[in-house]
């Protein structure tokens, strides 16, 4: 009998059907989980963003306007630096931009006709009382977060 070194055909053809079989199965739940994290992500991101801009506003005794569209969101002191007016919901040149988000990146979106504030935006200042409304958004799979700020200023996510 002659020492063999090697493997056969048969057993790396064998191996080869094992772990097509293995990624078929593993592909769909792993783009599953991908989804799920990317919206899990962007509703955390919008939580925080949401709190940095009350907490702002709060603290510096200042409005920041909020607004969004379906492909993402922006925050900004509006302070009229730049020579604008003081709370007047447009982004001058010298007004700093806390955060502006593009959701496309992560082929989320912002479902506007779910979402309830009015005109798209909300401004937090130093005084509490806002606007209270919602901000739903969607994954490329069709999951839902709903993003709620109530009328002090307060969020809190429910899922759909």
């Amino acid at each position: 009998m002659k020492n063999e070194n090697g493997v056969t055909l048969v057993e790396v053809m064998s191996c080869l059907v094992i772990l097509s079989v293995l990624s078929g199965i593993a592909t769909p739940l792993f783009k599953d989980m991908m989804s799920k994290q990317a919206l899990y992500g962007a509703t955390s991101m919008l939580v925080s963003e949401l709190h940095k801009a009350r907490s702002y506003a709060m603290r510096s005794n200042s409005h920041v306007a909020f607004s969004y569209t379906e492909d993402g969101y922006k925050a900004f002191i509006d302070d009229g630096q730049g020579g604008g007016t003081e709370g007047d919901w447009i982004q001058q040149p010298g007004e700093q931009v806390l955060a502006n988000v593009d959701l496309l990146k992560d082929r989320l979106k912002i479902a506007v006709d779910e979402s309830t504030f009015t005109a798209q935006r909300t401004r937090f200042s130093g005084r509490p009382g806002i606007k209270a409304g919602a901000i739903v958004l969607q994954g490329n799979d069709g999951r839902k977060n709903k993003i709620i700020v109530n009328f002090i200023g307060r969020v809190r996510v429910e899922k759909l």
